[in-house]
């Protein structure tokens, strides 16, 4: 990530300059806080009255990102900005491919000790699930941005978990990956159902409320807490035979074992809600000046309709991978656990996409990390 610029101002087309211009006024960067592995472009700027600002410009292909964005920003992010939990929307322009949110203090939770800490993921896990639990587009009222930029100080909601902790949340299957490193008594009495993947079939759906929509944001328009999207699982399954059959270097014979799982699911109709779409500690800022650190989020870039259970899917390739703490920390905070019997179907395709996306990418970093998560859920599946 870039942490610095050596510019003034921020690297604009000039119709995006003059929109800038006539929307904020004259600002200075501040810090360019872009990442190295995508064309999109991050800068903390202030303006002209010592306003801290952050502007998201879209490089290709990267539009659709800013478009949802500020389609989360103008309804269901709402709920998290209005309490000083996200950023909020000052100005946008998905044409231009241009956003301009308000600042919040605190830093990236990933790469430091609060990565793995149970207090954070019991908060990261309240933020989730009151953006899951919407009932409707309607957005909430919330502050002026101009109020909440001046605002630092940690809201009266935010709690650290109690000393005395909530009983364990009954869970209606184990946790995916968790076994492969971490086998001892105690995560095995919390997440105590072994998945049988070749049966996968999500057990939430039950209702008769269903709706298919192909188009995702029409979905969006008409999604309430109690839709249902016949064709999620579906598409999932199309997702990753996609993936699949573009260029990677997945071994020939996880491909075939893939598809294999693939085959034998048979899919149904799953509740959908607003989700994230990147919820990790990576889009998780924190503020620890004060007694109890306050955990907020960023990054509605990949935000959408789906399966509540997606949220949870980088987190279990990642932190919670041999690490029962901070997941069991983070149901208690959601409140539930989400997962169904779909979740499975849900790995594999996580896993598929990373590895691929990071070959066409030419991350090798990432692509080896990917590689290592299809590995590990294929092995889970099969025990």
């Amino acid at each position: 990530m870039h942490t610095n610029s050596d510019s003034e101002q921020p690297d604009l087309s000039p119709k995006q300059s003059a929109w800038l211009l006539g929307t904020v006024g004259p600002v200075e960067i501040v810090e360019d806080l872009s990442w190295d592995t995508t064309t999109s472009r991050v800068w903390h700027l202030r303006d002209s009255h010592g306003v801290d600002l952050i502007l998201k410009v879209a490089g290709p292909p990267m539009e659709k990102h800013i478009a949802r964005e500020i389609r989360a920003h103008e309804t269901a992010a709402r709920e998290l900005s209005g309490t000083g939990d996200a950023q909020q929307l000052v100005a946008s322009d998905a044409g231009l491919g241009v956003l301009v949110l308000t600042y919040l203090r605190g830093r990236l939770v990933e790469g430091t000790d609060f990565e793995f800490d149970a207090v954070i993921h019991f908060q990261a896990g309240q933020l989730l699930g009151r953006l899951h639990r919407q009932d409707s587009q309607v957005a909430p009222h919330q502050a002026a941005p101009a109020q909440a930029a001046q605002s630092q100080a940690a809201p009266a909601h935010c709690r650290e978990e109690p000393a005395a902790a909530l009983s364990p949340i009954a869970t209606k299957e184990m946790s995916f990956l968790e076994r492969v490193e971490h086998f001892d008594a105690s995560s095995r009495s919390i997440l105590s159902k072994k998945l049988n993947p070749l049966a996968m079939r999500s057990d939430s759906a039950t209702g008769s409320n269903s709706a298919t929509r192909s188009d995702s944001a029409a979905r969006s328009d008409s999604a309430t807490q109690n839709n249902y999207d016949n064709n999620y699982e579906r598409n999932l399954i199309t997702r990753t035979r996609r993936w699949l059959d573009g260029k990677h270097n997945i071994p020939s014979d996880q491909v075939a074992h893939i598809n294999v799982t693939l085959d034998a699911f048979t899919p149904g109709p799953i509740r959908i809600v607003p989700t994230h779409g990147d919820w990790h500690p990576r889009n998780w800022l924190v503020n620890d000046s004060g007694a109890t650190p306050h955990v907020m989020a960023i990054d509605f870039g990949r935000f959408d309709w789906r399966s509540a259970q997606s949220d949870l899917l980088r987190l279990q390739l990642g932190q919670w991978n041999g690490r029962p703490d901070p997941e069991e920390a983070f149901l208690r905070g959601y409140g539930e656990d989400p997962r169904t019997n779909s979740w499975p179907l849900e790995l594999v395709y996580q896993a598929v996409a990373n590895t691929c996306w990071a070959h066409m990418m030419v991350d090798i970093e990432f692509e080896q990390q990917g590689l290592r998560e299809i590995t590990r859920v294929l092995e889970t599946a099969a025990e």
